[in-house]
């Protein structure tokens, strides 16, 4: 999923109804007639004056699925595309033989109402067909991303970030959590109604989850005689596995939530300097006091490439780090509610997938570290209730610290060492303990610093030291 493709969803479940032709529909016309004032509007409540002309124009359905295929196709090659969904398979963040591109492609097809593109400053419109004021709010909420992309360049907040979708995903908190929140504050002045009825809208919205926000919707539908194409697009959301929803939703609605209480805190000039120091877990964004004043930092980790110790044929496909919303979203699929609370003390993760040739599936090793021992141990008690009941295992206790069972040629462990768990699942039969030893051999704990050459990229300082254990 490109990164800078700054989206407004059309009211969560709306599709574009578009024509098939390349000739622009007269709709189109009256939005841009509709631009100076809703631009006037924008600088009035954000209070940065536009730099330059932002470009207005429309897109068939047609032409951006092909967009939204090509820009798959550049971030992720086929052969990456299968690596990850098979990486996901194995968390249970998706389910057996899914098509993530697919998937990606009719999610963002079925939602999207406009985008910004920053790559060439333009505002696309996508549906035409929307009601007036949605018209408005849309077109502001795109605004703001140009705004954001003339003053902070939001594109290259995500040139530096690699292998770490968490990070990714927090940086999406604060470009669409602001225009979210700029987009309700317009929609509620523009109702007439009191400014506390902007902080109720956001925290109404940010504290549902998504069966609740979809039956929101269904409602709002069913009273207002929503068309086939919007039943077809909750249909599509509705079905989308939770991780992927909570990618695409959540920095809207939940993002919006952050943003209001940093800029409640520090005003507009603490959301500026969030752009020039921008959030580097989920983790923050989530939990926006442990943004606000001293930041709780992850602690990044790195190990080595443990190919060889899986044996002849196995290569390393995927790294990254999944952040405390992922684990949440694991726990949530997989237990129910009752276990969330176990990713609350979350400090970092760093999880590598290795395949071997033809198998088809992947075997992932998970490095996590957590706030406190007492974190640790409630996080792996939850964790070990999960692997249970993924892998149909009957409740085996650790042997010597280390939880392992084996079934179908392959092991699933977990060890606790201090305030770090560590999990291996899809193990070759046998070889767990000795690959899981060579992980720990080699592991590094530090804190997220800047590349020497200036990228954004993180990794753990060099003097740091390993972890004893």
């Amino acid at each position: 999923m490109k990164r800078w493709l700054f989206v407004v969803l059309g009211v969560l479940a709306a599709v574009p109804t578009l024509a098939q032709d390349t000739e622009e529909p007269k709709e189109v016309k009256a939005i841009r007639d509709k631009m100076p004032a809703i631009r006037k509007a924008l600088v009035k409540i954000r209070g940065l004056p536009f730099k330059s002309e932002v470009k207005v124009k429309y897109q068939t359905a047609k032409d951006f699925r092909a967009y939204l295929e090509k820009s798959l196709k550049d971030e992720m090659p086929a052969a990456r595309m299968v690596a990850i969904s098979r990486l996901y398979q194995r968390l249970g963040l998706l389910p057996a033989k899914y098509d993530l591109e697919k998937a990606y492609v009719n999610l963002f097809g079925s939602q999207a109402a406009a985008y910004y593109n920053p790559a060439n400053d333009t505002f696309y419109i996508l549906k035409t067909d929307m009601p007036a004021s949605e018209i408005d709010t849309t077109a502001l909420h795109e605004l703001q991303h140009a705004i954001q992309d003339q003053y902070f360049q939001i594109d290259k907040l995500y040139a530096g970030i690699k292998d770490n979708d968490d990070m990714a995903t927090a940086a999406k908190f604060l470009v669409e959590g602001e225009a979210t929140y700029v987009m309700t504050i317009y929609a509620i002045e523009k109702m007439g109604m009191a400014a506390n009825m902007v902080d109720m809208q956001i925290n109404m919205t940010a504290n549902m989850d998504r069966e609740r926000l979809i039956a929101m919707q269904k409602m709002a539908l069913g009273m207002q005689g929503g068309s086939e194409t919007q039943k077809k697009g909750l249909a599509v959301l509705e079905e989308t596995p939770r991780y992927l929803y909570r990618t695409l939703v959540d920095p809207y609605y939940k993002g919006a939530k952050m943003v209001m209480a940093v800029k409640k805190k520090g005003g507009w000039k603490a959301i500026e300097k969030l752009f020039k120091t921008p959030p580097t877990s989920s983790e923050q964004v989530l939990h926006p006091e442990k943004l606000i004043g001293e930041r709780d930092e992850p602690t990044a980790i790195a190990f080595a490439d443990l190919s060889s110790s899986f044996g002849e044929g196995w290569s390393k496909k995927e790294v990254n780090t999944l952040g405390e919303m992922g684990f949440q979203t694991v726990f949530k699929d997989l237990l129910g509610d009752k276990n969330e609370a176990a990713c609350a003390g979350w400090d970092g993760d760093r999880l590598h997938s290795y395949e071997v040739k033809d198998a088809k599936k992947a075997s992932v090793v998970w490095y996590t570290t957590w706030d406190s021992e007492k974190d640790a141990k409630e996080f792996a008690s939850a964790y070990r209730k999960l692997l249970f009941k993924k892998y149909k295992q009957r409740a085996v206790k650790p042997i010597d610290g280390v939880l392992s069972f084996a079934k179908d040629g392959e092991e699933q462990l977990m060890t606790l060492r201090g305030k770090d768990v560590l999990i291996f699942e899809g193990a070759p039969e046998g070889k767990g303990k000795a690959i899981l030893a060579a992980a720990v051999k080699s592991v590094k704990l530090g804190v997220y610093v800047k590349a020497k050459e200036g990228s954004k990229t993180p990794a753990p300082k060099e003097d740091d030291q390993k972890r004893s254990f």
